[in-house]
């Protein structure tokens, strides 16, 4: 299917409820340009279907308090919108661990809140030399999401 950059942007832009107006502006990671200069280098057809990407991998479009950049599966392409996180309602908190690595029990894919559980239920059965059982390690991983 082929497709014009400009027209998969300005529906990208509707589709979020946003207009060019709200574009502050369209950068690479060497440089930065305008809506306008952008839209006469976009009004191009691509084919954003399997194959080799065929948009430059590192563009992206920035407004107030949200951006886009290019997402490319196996060369299927399009944009990816993004909003800027909320963090300042997120309770400061001193992290123990990031990664999966120092885990008894892992295997990917774990959001840092699972494995701060995972860290303290290893640590709780280290210091009281408790039995390990899916069961009790189950329940007390429960026990620290909930605190």
């Amino acid at each position: 299917m082929k497709y014009t950059l400009l027209t998969e942007t300005l529906e990208t832009l509707k589709h979020r409820g946003y207009t060019p107006e709200d574009v502050i502006c369209v950068f690479t990671n060497t440089s930065k340009f305008s809506w306008e200069d952008f839209a006469k280098v976009a009004d191009v057809e691509y084919d954003g279907g399997y194959g080799a990407q065929e948009v430059a991998e590192d563009l992206q479009i920035m407004g107030k308090d949200w951006w886009m950049d290019r997402h490319e599966y196996d060369g299927s392409e399009c944009w990816v919108f993004h909003t800027k996180p909320d963090v300042d309602s997120l309770p400061y908190t001193k992290p123990n661990v990031l990664t999966i690595r120092s885990l008894s029990d892992w295997g990917g894919w774990m959001a840092h809140a699972d494995i701060e559980a995972q860290y303290k239920a290893d640590k709780y059965l280290l210091i009281n030399d408790k039995e390990e059982t899916e069961a009790s390690r189950l329940d007390l991983i429960q026990e620290e999401l909930e605190k």
